[in-house]
């Protein structure tokens, strides 16, 4: 915590009026730095139902490593598929599977690239009042 003085003057005669202390907290980090993010217990439980070969479940645990906040996934599928040393026609059928099961969507295209979001039901890094609203509009 950090102390601070505040004064209160009056502009007219220059003399103090008021005197307060307040604390203000230092800001709680999480341990994880910027590579961190929530995930619903229930929704691994279905994801586990869901994925249904290798290829998919590597996929996803290499999206979920390049999530950024509001979750953007920050990955083409062209850079998965360079990453993981996989033919990239694998890497397009796991990306549609993902979409099928709900788990990404289509967030927007950036020239002939396709950027995605991962379901905030699932997971979810960002501000956790921004969290409810991203829900509602996914």
């Amino acid at each position: 915590m950090v102390a601070h003085k505040a004064v209160l003057v009056n502009a007219l005669t220059g003399t103090v009026e008021a005197e307060c202390m307040f604390l203000v907290a230092k800001r709680k980090r999480n341990g994880f730095g910027q590579g961190w993010i929530a995930m619903d217990q229930e929704m691994l439980a279905k994801i586990a139902k869901e994925i249904k070969s290798l290829e998919e479940m590597r996929v996803l645990n290499f999206i979920l490593s390049r999530v950024a906040f509001n979750n953007i996934i920050r990955a083409t599928q062209a850079e998965v598929a360079k990453e993981l040393e996989m033919h990239r026609q694998h890497v397009c059928r796991a990306f549609k599977r993902l979409q099928e099961a709900g788990i990404i969507s289509e967030a927007y295209k950036q020239g002939s690239s396709k950027f995605y979001r991962l379901n905030p039901t699932y997971a979810w890094k960002g501000k956790a009042s921004e969290h409810v609203r991203a829900i509602r509009e996914f």
